[in-house]
């Protein structure tokens, strides 16, 4: 969409970059702003950077550029992964169990073999794993793994070409189809052995990017990433404000196992919460503090329905309150179960089942179920929490904004 004219300028402001030094600043000037900038400056009529956001995200960036009408056309590029998802997806159990078999054989790059391959499918599968196993001894070009590599290619040459993967539904994972980088909303609060009885408003917050209930569409499925969220109440009973939560940083992967993926998954939080329960001091008629969080979770999750996530994690919290009655600082640890299920791209179910023992007073067992819904169907959306506790129960029903 840029005249001869403007490419020109664009080719001629590469090449006096080439050796300029910029500060990088992850939330604003970062590579995706520079990227805009570079445009730019050979298309000024453009004015790309006055259409960003104060805090800008690389996919803020491309949503820009689609909206300003600069993208003719897009192609598909999948990871190595993707590619061998997809061509595990086309191969029969028979076929999967072959190629299990192969892989458990090829934990180094001196037992990578495959005499015995006689189908092109499995054996592209498993020239695919290769790569994505010794990557990085095939990058630097590590004599074992190269020769190995080579001989595979060799052996492949001697079969049919197999049929072309199909990656149309991988569209829908472009980054600029994904929903707004923030959020805002507000809700209705029933807590029903709340010492306030009972009603509140809520107003929420998040600065960025993306949860398991979120839609997936342009973003990845099984992660979650969000900074800045934060949650306020106003009880009518006292008629205040009082913040409920805030996360400075929340990161999770729950991306599942299966035979040839073995990684873990993990969450991180740290921020404030405020506790509700006995560990509190007493104020007015409520037990309830304000206090510093920090939560830890290791585990796996697991797929066993294409439209469900399941997951085990051992979560370790640490809990500091100068309103706790005794010790200020509390080590809690105990096991957590859930399980998301994505009904259509716009509506998830989400169920959490947790238990937290403090190792400090082994007699004090928190534990808790959680029961979300929500639906997006556009930038807005709606979601329904209901939480049930030790010390009390809550329900909430939000409308949500995203931008």
């Amino acid at each position: 969409k840029l005249s001869p004219d403007e490419v020109r300028r664009v080719v001629a402001h590469i090449w006096e970059l080439g050796t300029t030094h910029f500060d990088y600043f992850y939330l604003t000037e970062n590579c995706s702003y520079h990227m805009l900038s570079l445009l730019e400056a050979g298309a000024p009529r453009l004015k790309l950077l006055s259409k960003l956001p104060r805090w800008t995200l690389p996919t803020d960036t491309l949503k820009v550029l689609f909206e300003s009408d600069l993208v003719s056309e897009t192609h598909l590029r999948p990871s190595l992964d993707t590619q061998f998802r997809t061509r595990v997806g086309m191969l029969s159990r028979g076929e999967v169990a072959e190629l299990e078999t192969l892989t458990r054989a090829s934990k180094t790059s001196a037992q990578i073999t495959a005499p015995s391959i006689k189908n092109e499918k499995v054996f592209d599968a498993f020239i695919d794993y290769v790569d994505l196993l010794f990557a990085q001894k095939l990058l630097e070009k590590e004599t074992e793994a190269v020769q190995a590599k080579q001989n595979l290619l060799v052996q492949r040459s001697r079969l049919p070409i197999a049929e072309s993967l199909d990656f149309s539904k991988l569209r829908l994972i472009s980054p600029h189809l994904s929903h707004g980088s923030s959020r805002a909303s507000i809700a209705r609060v029933r807590d029903e052995d709340h010492a306030l009885t009972g009603d509140a408003t809520e107003l929420g917050f998040r600065f960025a990017f993306h949860d398991l209930l979120d839609p997936a569409m342009g973003l990845p499925d099984f992660s979650e990433v969000q900074f800045v969220d934060f949650k306020v109440r106003y009880w009518e009973d006292i008629k205040k404000f009082r913040l409920e939560n805030f996360t400075l940083i929340g990161v999770g992967n729950y991306s599942p196992v299966d035979a040839f993926h073995k990684d873990a998954s993990w969450k991180v939080r740290f921020g404030l919460k405020r506790f509700s329960d006995r560990r509190c001091e007493p104020s007015g008629h409520n037990n309830d503090c304000l206090g510093g969080a920090v939560e830890l979770g290791y585990g796996y999750s697991f797929q066993p329905l294409n439209a469900v996530l399941a997951y085990a994690l051992i979560e370790g919290n640490l809990d500091t309150s100068a309103g706790f009655l005794q010790d200020k600082l509390v080590p809690r640890l105990g096991p957590t179960l859930g399980a998301r299920t994505r009904f259509t791209p716009s509506l998830a179910a989400l169920l959490e089942a947790k238990t937290q023992t403090s190792l400090v007073h082994p007699s004090f067992t928190e534990k808790s179920l959680e029961a979300r819904l929500r639906w997006v169907p556009k930038s807005w959306g709606l979601d329904l929490r209901a939480l049930w506790t030790t010390d009390h129960q809550e329900l909430t029903t939000s409308a949500l904004l995203y931008f």
